[in-house]
């Protein structure tokens, strides 16, 4: 159980299409056998500062964008490094709907939006690859909650067909603290998680200031776990 905090201090232009390499190692606790997170971080890694932060010009106060804006250059960015590695093989898709029926589960009756997917296409699920949540320093406990229960929609359904492989949360502009502090005070409170053997293929990630940590979702449950995690970061 340990923080990915990849090194990002060196990089290298590669293919035609503008994007960059990072000196990431291996993910092995994350399972990624095909590179998905890898590439994902990746792209994460690739997004600018001014994606995240704007001076106003009148006050010279320094802003946060919304978390589209984020989102948008992180679909370009991951849109290309996809298209380069796959072809025409894998597409990703922008707060595309999923019928609630798919996720049979959790007997849902209203559709969801994730805000980006990377799959086979939207009428294909012979590849289910990676369903994200992104959300600003503003997020809140309840606003998490509902993003990690979403996610195990896409990653715990009971039907295999539309399983995805990777659920990831995405906090930018803030820390892993504060995602531990957000499970602090959700200590007790009950996760739709259940069937929980694919829990861990959910990823809690955060970028801010050009640093991007990640960790899975069932090593925050705990608060022992969570308690080592506090001293990793602070070491």
């Amino acid at each position: 159980m340990k923080i990915f905090e990849p090194n990002i201090n060196t990089s290298k232009k590669r293919g035609a299409i503008d994007i960059y390499d990072h000196d990431i190692s291996a993910l092995t606790d994350f399972h990624d056998e095909y590179d998905l997170l890898h590439d994902l971080f990746e792209s994460i890694i690739c997004v600018e500062g001014k994606y995240l932060l704007y001076t106003d010009k009148a006050t010279g106060k320094e802003q946060k964008h919304l978390e589209r804006v984020f989102a948008y250059e992180l679909y370009r960015q991951w849109a290309n490094r996809i298209q380069i590695k796959w072809g025409d093989k894998l597409v990703i898709n922008g707060e595309i709907g999923k019928e609630p029926q798919t996720f049979d589960h959790y007997k849902s009756k209203v559709h969801k939006f994730p805000d980006l997917v990377l799959h086979s296409s939207q009428g294909d699920c012979d590849f289910q690859g990676i369903v994200c949540e992104i959300k600003t320093s503003h997020v809140t406990p309840s606003s998490f909650k509902e993003d990690i229960d979403k996610l195990n929609c896409f990653v715990c359904c009971e039907n295999e067909k539309y399983r995805f492989m990777f659920g990831v949360f995405i906090l930018i502009g803030d820390d892993m603290s504060k995602i531990l502090d957000i499970m602090d005070g959700m200590e007790g409170d009950v996760f739709k998680a259940t069937p929980n053997e694919y829990i861990d293929r959910i990823i809690c990630v955060t970028y801010n200031q050009n640093h991007l940590k990640a960790v899975r979702f069932d090593w925050l449950i705990k608060k022992e776990d969570r308690e080592e995690l506090r001293k990793q970061l602070n070491t």
